[in-house]
């Protein structure tokens, strides 16, 4: 927020106090003071690291101004909220309600803390003045009754001076109005009159531990009731009065109001744990709840959780407006509810498009297909919003076990796991929770979690494997494979270093550690004769599209010192005729480099021949279940020989070279050589080496 934008929310606030609390200083000098505490809290809600705490030493020096009024504290808060929602709109370009709301709750808290720190001082000075004038009661009688009385008449604190049987000898005006009766009213009231019901026996009891001199005072939080019954939520200070001789003959009871920020208190307890957007209980309101319900689970009871994401949400999202999507939302969750509606259920949002639903036991645990169907069914009728029918489908995964044991984190893991094995099915679809699958789906995550140390402490290495020429079997590059020296499970190859790089995102940055290596061994290849080997890598789909790609290319090549024309990128076929995808921008922007670009994975389909895109490519490999589908000994008659020959005549005639991968038999050798395939790679044609294998190798020219 600007400074101008500050010093307005400061007058703006000191207009409210000033009007809702005597304060003993001028406008302006209370501005300035105002403006002050804006600039911290401000500064403060938009900090990071983000902590609260000091804004309640705010809270404090408004009370240590003379503004302790529940009217001035309500005001704050409202202007202060204001404030804080435009300052993290205009710093962060949105607004953070629990950073908002933390640094209110810290801002009340430390209103009341200086509010009671107040009512102590009061409470002494009272009791100082009280003792005073029974000591020096002829001497300093006059001076103690006024002191006491301005005490007493304008203190903000109720106080009741009360018999030792609870009748009412005196009250304040803030007494009177906290509980709502007038003074002659309370006359026909006693003390424990005034006490909610279930806190009277209690209350009674510390009122007669005064009296027997167990203690000299007390204070306790409680309820008490008002004339119009409502519930006065106070903080009671309670001391014994003696007489002349120093025998107890009553009571001083002092009140302080803790209504309004009781409400306070509870509105940010509802907000910390349930969704702005839908009013649903947050993730953390549910795991609690979860851990309550296993908590007291016995024997046989049964226990369902679902855990949903909204299919293709961002299509609507991006396609009709955020403001769209969050009314779908809002009527997600309503539908849910409804979807379970006949079951002791809670329906929680996660954030995003993600929900959960826990239904605990009941006489018949649900149905699973059954209620999945029944979600979807409800997700799928048309909501009607700016004209537009919008409906969705839901990906659920779904644990249903014995409560007995469970623990809430595990469940909440393997409903997580569950729905991460449903969404690679497709859309709109469920499943249960299956142990076994979800251990060895554990294990792969461990396993992929601990990649990136795996590779900083030097237990990946790079193996080369050649790929030949079918006619004469010269070298016509090497493939750049990663090997994973695991302490524990030995080598893992290349293709199960890839799946797990590809399944946790960390392909991209492992791809870019195996292209750097590889530039740099192809580097130091200088044979004394002839031209080194080709270095060629293969991509995933997620690095075909990568919009870094070309830039990360270009720096391993100028790293390294290797040409253009010593590399060779491979990219999935599937990747780069996607309409959205980067491949083919980057395919072309690669070749006009001087890389050479194949695409991989052909023959998948039939079609793929029409598919072929007009691009600057090289060759194609064929995909890999189909040559091994060709068996050690092919049979040129089998529907997969006719595939694989027609394929090769069709690539041929549009003029791309084709290379076959996985040759593992002399049979199946000579016979892709027949039918014109171009090069080859497998262990009929030599099996991965280690980069010093390659320095004195040479390669013939392409042909």
């Amino acid at each position: 927020m600007s400074p101008a934008g500050r010093a307005e929310l400061a007058r703006r606030w000191t207009v409210a106090v000033s009007t809702a609390a005597y304060v003993p200083l001028s406008r302006e000098q209370l501005e300035q003071q105002l403006l002050d505490l804006v600039d911290e809290l401000l500064d403060l809600v938009a900090a990071d690291p983000f902590d609260p705490r000091p804004a309640g030493r705010a809270g404090a020096q408004l009370v240590l101004g003379n503004i302790t009024s529940r009217l001035a504290l309500r005001r704050s808060i409202e202007l202060l909220g204001e404030g804080c929602r435009r300052e993290l709109a205009e710093r962060q370009g949105s607004v953070d309600e629990p950073k908002v709301t933390a640094l209110l709750a810290e801002f009340a808290a430390g209103f009341a803390e200086g509010v009671r720190q107040l009512t102590f001082n009061q409470q002494e000075e009272l009791k100082k003045a009280l003792f005073n004038a029974k000591l020096d009661a002829e001497r300093e009688l006059r001076v103690s009754e006024s002191r006491f009385r301005e005490l007493f008449t304008a203190s903000a604190m109720g106080i009741a001076i009360s018999d030792l049987d609870g009748n009412f000898i005196e009250v304040n005006q803030a007494f009177t109005e906290i509980l709502g009766y007038t003074g002659p009213e309370l006359g026909f009231l006693t003390v424990p009159d005034l006490f909610a019901p279930e806190e009277t026996a209690d209350l009674a009891l510390l009122y007669r531990h005064l009296v027997d001199e167990q203690v000299d005072r007390f204070r306790c939080r409680t309820r008490l009731v008002s004339k119009e019954a409502d519930s006065v939520f106070a903080y009671l200070a309670v001391s014994l009065l003696h007489d002349a001789d120093g025998r107890p003959n009553g009571h001083v009871t002092m009140v302080e109001d803790l209504t309004n920020l009781h409400l306070l208190q509870g509105r940010f307890s509802h907000q910390t744990l349930h969704d702005q957007l839908t009013g649903l209980p947050n993730r953390q309101y549910l795991h609690s709840r979860l851990q309550s319900v296993l908590g007291r689970a016995e024997a046989g009871q049964i226990i369902t959780l679902c855990h949903l994401d909204l299919d293709s949400f961002t299509v609507i999202n991006d396609g009709l407006g955020h403001h769209i999507g969050d009314e779908l939302l809002k009527t997600t969750a309503q539908r849910l509810r409804a979807a379970v509606a006949g079951h002791n259920a809670m329906v929680a949002r996660f954030g995003s498009d993600e929900f959960a639903i826990l239904i605990e036991d009941s006489p018949t645990p649900p149905d699973v297909p059954g209620l999945a169907a029944r979600i979807n069914e409800e997700l799928t009728e048309p909501t009607y919003l700016d004209g537009y029918g919008v409906a969705v489908t839901a990906s659920i995964g779904v644990v249903q076990r014995p409560a007995k044991g469970m623990v809430a984190a595990e469940l909440l893991r393997a409903a997580d796991l569950t729905l991460h094995r449903v969404k690679a099915s497709g859309k709109a679809q469920w499943g249960l929770f299956d142990p076994a699958r979800e251990a060895r789906d554990r294990a792969r995550f461990k396993l992929a979690a601990s990649m990136p140390g795996a590779v900083e402490n030097g237990e990946f290495s790079l193996r080369y494997e050649p790929i030949r020429w079918l006619g004469g079997r010269e070298l016509m590059a090497t493939e750049v494979l990663v090997e994973w020296a695991h302490p524990e499970l030995g080598p893992l190859p290349h293709q199960k270093c890839v799946e797990l790089a590809e399944s946790t995102g960390l392909i991209l940055a492992l791809g870019r550690w195996v292209l750097k290596r590889a530039c740099r061994d192809a580097a130091e290849w200088r044979p004394p004769q002839g031209d080194p080997p080709i270095v060629l890598a293969t991509l995933t789909p997620y690095q075909s599209q990568d919009p870094d790609l070309v830039d990360n290319v270009r720096k391993a090549l100028a790293e390294a010192g290797l040409p253009p024309q010593r590399l060779r990128l491979r990219m999935p076929l599937r990747a780069v005729v996607r309409e959205d995808s980067d491949a083919a921008d980057n395919l072309r922007v690669l070749a006009d480099m001087g890389v050479t670009v194949a695409l991989d994975e052909f023959g998948r389909d039939f079609t793929d021949f029409v598919r072929l895109p007009p691009l600057p490519v090289y060759g194609v490999r064929f995909d890999r279940v189909l040559v091994q589908r060709l068996g050690a000994q092919p049979d040129p008659g089998s529907s997969v020989a006719r595939v694989v020959a027609s394929l090769t005549e069709l690539a041929h005639e549009v003029g791309v070279k084709v290379i076959a991968s996985g040759v593992d038999s002399p049979a199946k050798l000579d016979w892709l050589a027949g039918i014109g395939v171009d090069a080859g790679q497998g262990p009929q044609l030599g099996p991965p080496r280690p980069a010093e294998a390659f320095i004195a190798v040479s390669a013939h020219s392409a042909r």
